[in-house]
């Protein structure tokens, strides 16, 4: 019994891991591009009018990418362990160069590390969007939520 009780914990949290979030029936997100240091494109979407509820931000990429006015092309790819933006809007990395994700909800916030001893930073409007420390397929959203896309570099 209690090898199956480990086994069933072991695979809820495996799944946790991996599962996409999936989005409120209701509310307003906005998806930020950033064109240029502080300049932004801006994409707002009404939760209500997207399809795939399932697959969380993935899901309001390809609404934003179908929608007839104001779409927003993107390119993503399934890693195995979630989406990755390959690129989205006029960004698309180069060289050293990836997409990097600021979010709103502090649930998701990066915490600092060895690797990453100050969590980067962005204000918009008043808000506080920092660095993501979750991916695409695993990041919160709800009514307000706000997403920035940017491009960065590792060197």
């Amino acid at each position: 019994m209690k090898k199956i009780l480990a086994l069933l914990i072991a695979l809820t949290t495996l799944l946790t891991l991996f599962a996409c979030t999936a989005l409120p029936e209701e509310g307003d997100v906005t998806v930020l591009v950033e064109t240029a240091e502080g300049e932004y494109e801006v994409y707002r979407v009404h939760l209500e009018d997207v399809e795939n509820k399932t697959s969380g931000v993935v899901g309001i990429l390809e609404h934003l990418e179908t929608r007839e006015n104001n779409p927003l092309p993107s390119e993503l790819d399934d890693t195995g362990y979630g989406a990755f933006i390959k690129s989205v809007g006029s960004l698309t990395p180069e060289g050293s160069e990836y997409i990097s994700l600021y979010t709103s909800e502090e649930a998701d916030f990066a915490v600092p590390s060895q690797w990453m001893p100050t969590v980067p930073e962005v204000e918009y409007e008043g808000i506080t969007l920092k660095y993501s420390g979750v991916g695409l397929s695993s990041m919160t959203v709800k009514s307000g939520t706000v997403i920035l896309c940017r491009l960065e570099s590792y060197s």
